[in-house]
């Protein structure tokens, strides 16, 4: 194993380091204390998607569940979940509204007006974005 490639991944800011870039884990370029990925292991899923969807809806609601009782210091797992949901949309850019805030944004935005979301009694005004 060459110590110089650069193969260890940050999933929270999608940064690459060399073993001998890093002391230890944490990321020299965002702080991020989670465990980093190995870009050398890397797989091919098909699937529809819709199925997508699924996953990455359920992925972005847990993480947001989650990163609310973390005390984990140093661990996003909002910044992680978001991270590999913009990497998996510039990898597909067909794929759209991978989260239910987005599915939310579209909405609104096809509407052209406000939408309301209320949730763990908060609530939440989407306004549809501004056409020029």
């Amino acid at each position: 194993m060459n110590k110089e490639q650069k193969h260890i991944l940050c999933v929270n800011c999608r940064a690459t380091f060399s073993e001998e870039e890093i002391e230890g884990w944490g990321c020299p370029s965002c702080g991020n204390k989670g465990v980093p990925a190995d870009t050398r292991a890397k797989s091919t899923v098909t699937l529809t998607n819709h199925e997508w969807q699924i996953l990455t809806i359920w992925a972005d609601n847990w993480a947001r569940k989650v990163c609310e009782k973390s005390d984990q210091e140093g661990v996003d797992s909002v910044a992680c979940v978001t991270a590999i949901i913009n990497e998996m949309q510039r990898q597909a850019p067909e794929m759209s509204c991978l989260t239910m805030g987005a599915q939310i944004q579209q909405l609104s935005d096809e509407l052209g007006s406000e939408v309301e979301v209320h949730s763990d009694g908060k609530t939440e005004v989407i306004k549809p974005k501004r056409r020029h």
